[in-house]
């Protein structure tokens, strides 16, 4: 064999080992790897069918008790080890390795502070006792319907009420969010609108007045200034018991109309004597009052209290849909027992049911007088009734035509929402004045200023008349009180002030009436300012504007407009509008 042909031989076997190694080893590759479909899904694996469990017998097993160890006592170490010994069943349980002393050990050293003096402890101060009737925020009327209630309710008898405790009240209107007031078309009032240009001197102004007949008035005659005048009538001369201050001022720009003002006073401190009076404090209750309000008003009463004389009568009304005497007589003199019994009553005043102003008006009005006494009463309301009379034209006329400036109406009132018209003409038409303060924070120190100004009056039933001037251009028609601490002023406008005047002022003291007659020489007058003029034109628009609440004559409301227009006023109560809102 040639050696060409040993070499080709060679090479096949090593190609074929070479082939066999390969096979083998892609073989091997092939083993390991999972199949790879060509073209189809792969294949997933059968499942298992397990035997489904059958529940054949149940046994319960009882649960293992724990005997929860006893309880360690410092104070006799050794029961507690005896006790844990039979809990345990050995001498020493697990769990408890902490040695426990056989008797408690007491540090022999020092105590510390023992060098010191030790003192005896002082008594506790005494402290007020706690009711809690005096903080429950009650509800006692069943307004809502079950149905309609969102939670269920618990209703519990009412409990009786602790006097002079303080309530749980909800808190009142931002003080800071009560806008200040202003002159403004249906706004303002006689508070707002006119006494920051009528009497910024202490609300000495008088706008305010019954409008009654004066057909009997001054029906004889009398001398005066060398001539008769049937217009005034002979009484007891009292010039030294009463003062008159005039001040005039001639505007040029009016072909020299004269405006003036009258102010009169008490001459003297011994010459009038104090009036003993009756005084009706009516408080508006009902709900419309909020329990914040309210506690601010018996606040105010409170301190009215301190102003009355013991020999005056005095009577407290709350009034709501129903009325509350705080006497069961008409009047009480002021004691000890009757104050109490007053401090009690305002206490127990709350927020409740419906407003009826007119009814609470009426029952004050029905209250027996003492002619020699002067009467007035002090409302204190918002001014809107929900029950009764309701129209606020309709209180002020039916009250005062029945009245007939026999009592005298002070109101007082608070906040925005306070009804302004009926509070001022109501007093204006009942020889009263109103007060309507723009927070109800401040209705404490009104009805305190009130009492402070009316609580000495020396002249009741005041009427007066002029004779040589027109009265028409004169206010206010007819006078409150005179009070030793209010001055009384009437403001008038004459076209002829040179001309012969004079002036008659009668009223009633003790029962005796009092009469004053001065010639009136506007020539001889103090000079007064210019606001004399603005001053006398409020009086003259209030004038009008009762009149038309009493009248309702439609031909007054261009009037009114025309006053205001030619004097800069802002109108109040809607009368700058084409139709009044009242």
């Amino acid at each position: 064999m040639s050696a060409h042909t040993m070499k080709r031989g060679g090479r096949i076997a090593w190609a074929v080992v070479a082939i066999v190694l390969s096979v083998s080893l892609h073989a091997m590759l092939l083993e390991g790897l999972p199949p790879i479909p060509l073209g189809r899904a792969p294949d997933h694996p059968a499942w298992i069918d397990y035997p489904s469990i059958t529940l054949r017998n149940v046994q319960v097993k009882p649960p293992e008790t724990e005997r929860p160890p006893p309880r360690f006592r410092p104070e006799n170490p050794d029961e507690v080890l005896k006790d844990l010994a039979a809990a345990g069943g050995a001498s020493e349980p697990s769990g408890f390795n902490l040695p426990i002393p056989s008797a408690l050990e007491v540090s022999a050293g020092p105590i510390q502070g023992e060098a010191q003096a030790l003192m005896e402890p002082s008594a506790p101060e005494p402290r007020e006792i706690w009711d809690p009737r005096a903080e429950i925020l009650q509800i006692d009327r069943k307004l809502v319907d079950d149905q309609v209630s969102a939670l269920p309710r618990r209703y519990a008898q009412a409990v009786e009420r602790t006097v002079r405790v303080p309530d749980v009240t909800l808190p009142r209107e931002d003080p800071a969010a009560v806008p200040v007031a202003h002159g403004g078309a249906g706004d303002p009032g006689i508070e707002t609108a006119s006494r920051d240009v009528e009497w910024p001197e202490g609300w000495g102004d008088n706008l305010m007045g019954a409008l009654e007949s004066k057909s009997d008035f001054l029906p004889e005659a009398v001398s005066l200034a060398g001539r008769a005048d049937p217009t005034i009538v002979a009484l007891p001369a009292t010039e030294q018991f009463l003062a008159l201050d005039v001040q005039s001022f001639r505007a040029e720009d009016e072909d020299g109309a004269t405006y003036f003002r009258i102010q009169i006073m008490r001459q003297g401190e011994e010459t009038l004597p104090v009036l003993p009076k009756d005084v009706l404090l009516l408080q508006d209750s009902s709900e419309s009052i909020s329990p914040a309000k309210l506690a601010e008003c018996k606040r105010g009463l409170r301190r009215w209290l301190d102003w009355i004389e013991p020999e005056d009568r005095f009577q407290i009304i709350g009034f709501s849909d129903h009325l509350q005497r705080c006497f069961d007589n008409s009047w009480e003199t002021m004691n000890a027992d009757t104050r109490n019994q007053a401090l009690g009553f305002i206490d127990s005043l709350r927020s409740r049911g419906n407003t009826d102003v007119y009814g609470s008006l009426a029952a004050a009005a029905a209250l027996p007088r003492d002619p020699k006494r002067p009467f007035f009463v002090v409302l204190i309301t918002d001014g809107r009734p929900t029950i009764g009379v309701t129209g606020s034209s309709d209180i002020i006329e039916k009250f005062s035509e029945g009245n007939a400036g026999r009592v005298s109406i002070f109101s007082v009132g608070a906040g925005r929402r306070a009804n302004r018209f009926l509070l001022d003409l109501l007093s204006y038409r009942n020889r009263g004045d109103s007060l309507v303060v723009p927070d109800d924070s401040m209705l404490s120190s009104a009805l305190d200023r009130w009492a402070q100004e009316t609580h000495r009056p020396v002249l009741s039933d005041l009427r007066y008349r002029f004779t040589g001037m027109e009265e028409s251009n004169i206010y206010p028609r007819a006078l409150t009180p005179l009070f030793l601490d209010r001055p009384l002023l009437i403001y008038g406008r004459t076209e002829h002030p040179d001309a012969d005047a004079a002036f008659q002022i009668v009223g009633q003291s003790g029962g005796n009436a009092r009469d004053l007659v001065f010639p009136l020489d506007l020539s001889k007058a103090r000079p007064g300012a210019a606001d004399l003029r603005m001053r006398w034109a409020w009086h003259r628009v209030y004038y009008l504007i009762s009149e038309h609440t009493r009248t309702g004559d439609a031909s007054l409301l261009p009037v009114i407009r025309g006053v205001a227009d030619k004097y800069g006023l802002v109108l109040p109560y809607g009368y700058g509008e084409s139709l009044p809102r009242w």
